[in-house]
Formats: structure tokens, sequence, C-alpha cells
């Protein structure tokens, strides 16, 4: 499982205004490829499926992430405080 996310977002916005959120998912990519070295068994894979983001439960963004998606991603939109 993938660490908690780190979120960047203004410390405060007027009504109406446009606003930048930035997330880094902290994340061990793994292909499901490699073997362990110790072991020679296939390290299991992990990756990055979905990322959702919402706030006072209203959903602001839903993500299909794929494989070839880097090791640790940032993710960054807009959205509007009403």
């Amino acid at each position: 499982m993938a660490k908690k996310p780190r979120v960047k977002v203004p410390k405060s916005a007027k009504k109406g205004e446009q606003i930048q959120i930035k997330t880094l998912i902290s994340h061990k990519m793994e292909t499901g490829t490699r073997k362990n070295k110790k072991t020679g068994k296939l390290i299991p894979r992990m990756i990055i499926n979905t990322f959702s983001c919402s706030f006072n439960g209203k959903e602001l963004l839903k993500a299909t992430l794929h494989p070839s998606v880097c090791r640790q991603p940032v993710l960054c939109f807009l959205c509007k405080g009403d």
C-alpha cells in the first residue's frame, strides 16, 4: 500500500477563486518482473491503479493510472471554491 500522499494547497482562497492543488504519491512501483536476489522469486506486482481527491464529501478529481506511470507520480490540478 502506498504511503499517504503529500498535498500542497494554498493557505487561503477567496470564494470563486481558482486554486492549484499538487500532490506527490510516494510509492514503490514494482512491475512484477524483477526477482528477489536472495530467494530468486518474483517480487509481486505493486502499482497505483486509481487516485481520487475529495473535499467536504465532494469528489474533485478521480484519475485512473496505468503501469507506465512513474514511481512517485506528481498530480497537479485546478479547482474553484464555492
